[in-house]
């Protein structure tokens, strides 16, 4: 054991990284940390120092139940060795986890996935790309809750090109295209990377193979699929693999834009029972640090956390309820409140808010309105009633079970037509030749029906051939007649 600053540090480290190693420690109250040590070779690089501190700078003001709490940081002139104070998270990460039980089945993935996607929207909130989502930098604690991890590359979204910490992901394979081309990137390669953390935990086995050359994984990233959640899942909810494609998209425009809209495609329509979440709010935070839209003033006369804005629906309609929660008050429309709410009718005219009453307190309603729609949209998602549910399982083709069919319902069965390809082929040349074969072949691939287990009685083949089945079976018909007069002359 031994002492540094505060804290008592076991002798053995839990984990060893690049620039240094993590050890358990406790601080002077007998509470449990992690104590995560930059060797002193690292810890006088000014360049890599000025990104830890913008790491150590995000993650302090950071206070989410989901992302891993940072207590304190300073360099220890003893070891000249720089100590960052964090968290101590109990449990397994998703890559550990998977690997002693397998794949999580569907619900808890998607409970574990909401949780995660909760802690990234946080994230981007505050303008920061975490760059570095894969399965061994996200916790399970004991108690099922998750905690992300590990912001050692991520991107300051406001800060240009610069990193917080470390430079661009290497052979990792949850790098999105974008990122594996070198092309910039924004919050939705961390929505790339946390659809194929999706599928890992669905299926156990990565998107991409990262046991591959780093140029065989950053070619498979840029041009191949990835590969179907059947691939190592019997049985995969087809409703998921909608989710993962549009997660996972090649084309950045063509995934979710943010994470409440993830969120929103998990929660509605994947027959995951979420309870309680009718109540919750829609709401933000509004003030100078630790909110959801940050404001800040010169004299700092605006409160850490100034106000809450929650939309929510009366009888006569729905508000915008403003809640001030600060020291110095805020002006609304000329007049001011201070520790009380107030409601604005969603569709009023902007109102005008200065909070603290300071002109650089100046709230961008239109921020507020976009974000608090945001929110509604996934709550909405969440509390879908069970009917719209049912016509996304339609919709998705989701199987009944054969052994309890539905007469009522015998639309629920899924079939897939079949392909009639080389009968329709045959079917025009015999019916160009005139035989009765073509008319033959033309009615069969027409009329061909087949009884599912329901005891209904669907169509054999696809629409688009059946169509061609009967135009071969009409032009066989006119053939017959004209080559029994041509032969007719001829004779």
């Amino acid at each position: 054991m031994r002492t540094i600053a505060n804290f008592t540090i076991e002798d053995e480290p839990i984990a060893r990284g690049g620039m240094g190693q993590i050890f358990r420690g406790h601080d002077n109250k007998g509470h449990v940390v992690a104590v995560k040590e930059i060797l002193p070779e690292f810890a006088s690089d000014w360049s890599i120092m000025s990104r830890i501190e913008k790491e150590v700078e995000f993650l302090v003001k950071v206070e989410h139940p989901s992302i891993v709490k940072l207590y304190s940081a300073f360099l220890d002139n003893a070891t000249q060795s720089y100590f960052i104070i964090m968290e101590m998270v109990e449990g397994m990460n998703i890559e550990q986890y998977v690997t002693k039980n397998g794949p999580i089945p569907e619900e808890q993935a998607v409970t574990y996935m909401l949780k995660i996607l909760d802690a990234l929207q946080y994230v981007h909130n505050a303008h920061i790309v975490h760059r570095d989502i894969k399965p061994s930098n996200i916790m399970i604690r004991p108690d099922n809750s998750v905690c992300l991890l590990d912001f050692g590359v991520a991107k300051d979204m406001d800060g240009g090109s610069n990193t917080i910490v470390g430079s661009i992901i290497g052979t990792s394979g949850y790098m999105s295209p974008e990122q594996a081309e070198g092309y910039s990137i924004n919050t939705l390669s961390d929505i790339y990377s946390l659809g194929c953390v999706f599928y890992y935990m669905l299926t156990g086995h990565h998107a991409f193979n990262t046991f591959a050359s780093e140029f065989e994984t950053k070619d498979a990233i840029i041009h191949k699929e990835s590969p179907r959640l059947s691939k190592y899942k019997k049985g995969a909810s087809e409703v998921l693999q909608k989710v993962l494609d549009k997660a996972t998209a090649k084309n950045m425009v063509q995934r979710y834009q943010n994470c409440y809209e993830f969120m929103a495609a998990l929660s509605n329509g994947t027959h995951i029972s979420h309870a309680g979440m009718a109540s919750i709010p829609v709401m933000l935070s509004v003030g100078r640090e630790k909110c959801d839209i940050i404001v800040s003033d010169k004299e700092c006369k605006i409160s850490r956390h100034h106000a809450d804005i929650e939309l929510k629906e009366f009888t006569n309609g729905k508000y915008y309820v403003f809640t001030d929660c600060s020291a110095n008050g805020t002006i609304i429309n000329g007049r001011r409140i201070n520790k009380t709410s107030v409601s604005i009718p969603v569709n009023s005219a902007k109102p005008y808010i200065l909070l603290a009453g300071v002109s650089d307190g100046l709230l961008d309603w239109d921020k507020v309105v976009s974000e608090l729609e945001s929110r509604a949209k996934a709550v909405q998602g969440m509390e879908t009633q069970k009917e719209d549910i049912k016509e996304d399982e339609l919709a998705a083709g989701k199987k009944t079970d054969p052994k309890k069919p539905d007469n009522n319902n015998d639309d629920d069965e899924e079939y897939e037509e079949q392909s009639a390809t080389l009968l329709v082929i045959l079917a025009f040349v015999f019916a160009i030749l005139g035989g009765f074969l073509g008319l033959i072949l033309g009615i069969q691939v027409f009329a061909s029906t087949e009884k599912l287990l329901n005891g209904k009685k669907v169509k054999k083949y696809k629409s688009e051939h059946r169509t061609l089945g009967l135009v071969a079976a009409i032009i066989s018909v006119i053939m017959i007649f004209v080559w029994k007069f041509a032969l007719a002359d001829m004779f």
